[in-house]
């Protein structure tokens, strides 16, 4: 809230990713609240891939129930599939690195970094049990 009072815009990026997306992803309920309340989201028609992957990223980080369902009350498309685009260069590249290794020393990031490529929410929260 004392961000959004100092002019900050609630709609823009952290790095690489949506301030949304980056609370989702360390389970901070009441930040997402408050993005929400700043400005209302609607994860379903954006073009912004960052809010696109924000189901991803909160599964990955092994959010709570809790923030999950608000990810799905912000509309968060439970279909799309995870495809990291090129323009997202440096992200590719490490996926794509770490699916490599997944061969040779497998772990939970490279396993996620091998399954990712087309999963949807629902095969993300499988694999991640």
């Amino acid at each position: 809230r004392i961000l959004c009072e100092a002019n900050m815009d609630p709609t823009a990026r952290a790095g690489p990713h949506h301030h949304f997306t980056m609370a989702a992803s360390f389970n901070s309920i009441s930040v997402m609240e408050e993005l929400c309340r700043q400005s209302p989201l609607d994860l379903s028609c954006t073009s912004d891939w960052s809010l696109k992957t924000c189901l991803f990223h909160a599964l990955a980080a092994y959010a709570g129930k809790e923030t999950i369902l608000r990810v799905i009350q912000a509309r968060a498309d439970v279909n799309q599939q995870y495809n990291i685009p090129m323009k997202e260069p440096l992200i590719w590249m490490v996926y794509r690195f770490k699916r490599l290794q997944h061969f040779i020393s497998p772990s939970a990031f490279t396993r996620l970094a091998y399954h990712q490529h087309g999963a949807t929410p629902i095969m993300f929260a499988v694999s991640e049990l």
